[in-house]
């Protein structure tokens, strides 16, 4: 299950309900297994923020879907690459800033 291989990573955090097979691997093979032990995710402060902004959200949507899945289409990619790219550098930055300042503080 992906969300559950991705419980390491900084941008979220899986929170477990009251059950020791939250660490144990095999048992997250099926998404009835991981609904039975996770109670629910955390995102961080500053994706969460970006998310809830209805522009920003589709910006980071856009990126996502040239990043990962077009690859057909070379013109279209350089057309949003700059725009996007820009977009994702400024919040990456602004999410990870919020997160290191909420660990700080």
């Amino acid at each position: 299950m992906p969300f559950y291989h991705l419980k390491s990573e900084p941008f979220w955090e899986l929170r477990a309900k009251d059950c020791e097979d939250f660490h144990d691997k095999t048992k997250m093979k099926s998404l009835n297994n991981l609904k039975a032990v996770v109670n629910h995710a955390r995102l961080e402060q500053g994706l969460a923020v970006c998310l809830s902004n209805p522009s920003d959200r589709q910006r980071l949507y856009d990126y996502l879907v040239w990043r990962y899945f077009t690859r057909s289409n070379q013109q279209q990619q350089e057309g949003i690459k700059d725009k996007v790219a820009s977009f994702v550098d400024k919040a990456l930055f602004r999410m990870w800033r919020d997160f290191w300042e909420l660990r700080v503080a």
